[in-house]
């Protein structure tokens, strides 16, 4: 969407920092305010919407993500507040968000960040107590901990003991909160490293990044517990060194056993792939494949060897537009976490020439010293779905432009879609009537649904069709040819109604015109058919009497003739008088 300079100059202008993201959820605008406050530039921004959440504090990721996640799916606006780090420095900000239209219907998200740092600084009641609240507020079934360097101070929050199976209250007591008691529960072959670890980083204030360290803890039963551990410097408004560092413990014992279960099992793994019908794969962190199973083959059309030989050859028969993606996409999941995953769909040509959808889901792989093995990952064909989505899209379109009105309703009539054409014809808009009977609202007589037995009929899962007379908005009447039929699910139960109506308002019209039109023919030819009885019974008497009296003139003596032509002009005179009454009668009835 492109901004007025007016717009342009009063958003750069402003104290909090726009963005506008595209229905394809990419940045197309990013103020120099929002540049700022994520300490990242326009072109990295732009470039990838993923380097935005980098900013992000770390315990605050995966909510700010559920947010946007659930927002943009329910295309409605969202609220929220997190922390940002930027140099070390963790400050506050409120994210609002809101999906608009543009001018052309595309849709785009709208958004601001503003810094609240000093607002939430004041509603805690001190420092301690605004940086545990930082540190709690994202955690779930998460060890937290802090620790007070020049006070030699570990404090651990009791979630983080209860994964050890510790007493918080006895452990506090007997031990303190000192770091050696912690270093001293750790596994002899992790104790020396990730002691070392941590005090580089939190003796060197010039490093403010992240400190993140796997190693293994003594549980109260004997067992040993995988604990990941992350932690962050604390930094003043100023950006001075608090020496004091925050974090968390995360308790990854469970995924440390699938990655031994799975680096001991390579070989049943190989087994199931070699049967798989996806094309499953291994790759060493040099980008060489380690293992590509048969699969392959069926979705690409070469061999696993040709891959194997030629670990470029996925790129090779990827398709150019989906190219590039591939390459951010594969960097993005390499540089991530060893537990983070993604999903990305490409076009691939296969070896025949055709194109192929493939569904690429990876991640890295580590060992448990955090060295990487590579990346082992599965290509899954979904050409029939995509194929699948896109005819589907056309069938929407169609529905979303036919000039027909369209209406879906659930089981109980209520409303759920309405094309345009719906507005169009009743004046309604869809806002007003989704959700509730749009019978209820647009037809003349409510009634005459039941009359047509037309849910009768068709939750039988029967058709219905029939002529409905309806209402427009403006109180004005129309008529509607309409066909309601039912919809089934995958399990054979109706699920919703479509009902496809016509507007037939012209046509009953003319309908109705040429009805009456052929009734006033009708009574104008039963009139006329009397007129021409009536006519040919009177001129038939008076012709016959005239003819008579003729025939008396030509037979009858002298002294008759004045008589007879008396009567023969009262004749005539008779016969005009009944023309003159014809012809008023004939005007009666015109």
């Amino acid at each position: 969407m492109p901004l007025t300079s007016n717009l342009h100059e009063l958003i750069e202008s402003s104290p909090f920092g726009a963005y506008i993201l595209n229905s394809k959820n990419e940045f197309v605008y990013v103020s120099d305010k929002f540049c700022t406050m994520l300490g990242l530039s326009r072109t990295l921004i732009l470039e990838n919407p993923e380097y935005a959440y980098h900013a992000v504090y770390s315990d605050d990721i995966e909510t700010v993500r559920d947010s946007d996640y659930r927002a943009k799916k329910a295309g409605i606006a969202s609220d929220i507040e997190f922390r940002i780090v930027v140099n070390g420095r963790i400050r506050w900000h409120w994210k609002h968000c809101e999906p608009h239209h543009d001018e052309n219907g595309e849709g785009f998200w709208f958004g601001y960040i503003v810094d609240i740092n000093e607002k939430k600084t004041k509603e805690l009641e001190s420092e301690e107590q605004n940086i545990r609240y930082q540190t709690f507020i994202s955690i779930s079934n998460t060890g937290a901990w802090e620790y007070d360097v020049k006070n030699d101070r570990l404090w651990f929050s009791d979630e983080y003991l209860s994964m050890l199976g510790l007493d918080a209250y006895e452990y506090r007591t007997k031990h303190g909160e000192k770091i050696r008691n912690w270093i001293d529960l750790m596994h002899p072959n992790d104790k020396d490293k990730a002691s070392t670890k941590f005090k580089n980083y939190y003796s060197n204030p010039a490093d403010i990044g992240i400190y993140e360290n796997y190693f293994r803890i003594r549980h109260q039963n004997g067992n040993w517990v995988w604990i990941w551990s992350r932690g962050q410097k604390m930094f003043d408004a100023d950006g001075n060194y608090l020496n004091k560092v925050i974090g968390t413990h995360i308790d990854i014992s469970k995924s440390k056993q699938r990655e031994e279960e799975l680096q001991n099992s390579q070989l049943r793994y190989k087994i199931s792939a070699d049967y798989s019908l996806d094309w499953d794969f291994w790759r060493a962190p040099d980008g060489k494949y380690e293992y590509v199973s048969p699969g392959c083959f069926e979705i690409s059309g070469y061999e696993s060897h040709e891959f194997i030989s030629d670990p470029n050859l996925f790129e090779k028969i990827l398709h150019p537009e989906d190219l590039n993606r591939w390459k951010k996409h594969y960097k993005l999941q390499n540089d991530g976490s060893p537990y983070s995953r993604r999903k990305i769909e490409l076009r691939i040509y296969n070896k025949n020439g055709s194109i192929k959808w493939v569904e690429n889901d990876y991640r890295a792989v580590f060992d448990d010293r955090g060295t990487s093995l590579g990346q082992r990952g599965v290509n899954r064909n979904i050409t029939q779905r995509k194929e699948a989505d896109k005819l589907s899209q056309k069938l929407l379109k169609g529905i979303h432009h036919n000039p027909a009105t369209i209406l879906i309703t659930d089981i109980e009539g209520n409303l759920e879609y309405a094309n345009p054409r719906f507005q169009q014809t009743s004046g309604y808009s869809v806002a007003e009537v989704i959700g509730t009977n749009p019978w209820n609202t647009i037809l003349d007589d409510p009634e005459a649904i039941l009359q047509m037995e037309i849910w009768e009929t068709i939750k039988e899962g029967k058709e219905c069709c029939g002529e409905i007379r309806s209402r427009k908005r403006t109180g004005e009447i129309y008529y509607e040819y309409t066909i309601i039929t039912p919809i089934e699910d995958h399990t054979g139960a109706i699920s919703n109604f479509i009902a496809i109506k016509e507007d037939i308002t012209i046509r009953k019209i003319r309908e109705e015109e040429l009805k009456q039109a052929n009734e006033k023919l009708e009574l104008q030819n039963k009139q006329l058919m009397n007129f021409n009885y009536i006519t040919s019974h009177v001129i038939r008497a008076h012709a016959a009497n005239i003819a008579g009296l003729i025939t008396e003139i030509q037979n009858s003596e002298v002294e008759t003739h004045d008589e007879l032509m008396h009567a023969l002009e009262q004749v005539s005179a008779d016969l005009l008088k009944s023309f003159d009454t014809l012809v008023n009668i004939n005007n009666l009835t015109d």
